[in-house]
């Protein structure tokens, strides 16, 4: 008698790199998300170091990007006390501190002492003290 072995390939057609949304991973170093978060942590309160934001809803204290968000990814995010990004922080609400290489933008407004590199950038208000070559409000 003969016996045959039914061998099954499972074949997943990979994602195309454009269609993947960073997840909003980090290493946190503190409780109740209170402390040092090290990535893309969407709720934080304290020090937060972002390569890019993604999904962000709430920080509270000190973020720092080192590039520009996933279009669209933090039309809601707040950020409140001190935002700084080398090409620029953005969200929805930006209060407090905010200084960008090339510029700030928010998709709702802007308060605080604001200064962008090439300009200031806000479908609302913008309130403060705020330094750039252009302001844009739209």
């Amino acid at each position: 008698m003969e016996s045959a072995l039914l061998f099954v390939l499972a074949v997943q057609t990979p994602t195309p790199v454009d269609s993947i949304r960073p997840a909003n991973l980090s290493i946190p170093i503190g409780i109740a998300r209170v402390g040092v978060s090290l990535g893309n942590s969407a709720r934080w309160t304290g020090f937060r170091l972002s390569l890019r934001d993604a999904g962000v809803r709430r920080v509270n204290g000190l973020s720092v990007s080192l590039w520009k968000a996933e279009q669209d990814g933090n039309r809601d995010a707040r950020f409140n006390a001190i935002s700084l990004g080398l090409v620029g922080p953005e969200g929805g609400y930006l209060r407090g501190i905010n200084i960008g290489g090339v510029g700030v933008l928010a998709s709702r407004n802007i308060s605080g002492i604001n200064i962008g590199g090439g300009g200031l950038v806000s479908e609302g208000s913008i309130f403060g003290l705020n330094v750039a070559l252009a302001l844009f409000r739209f």
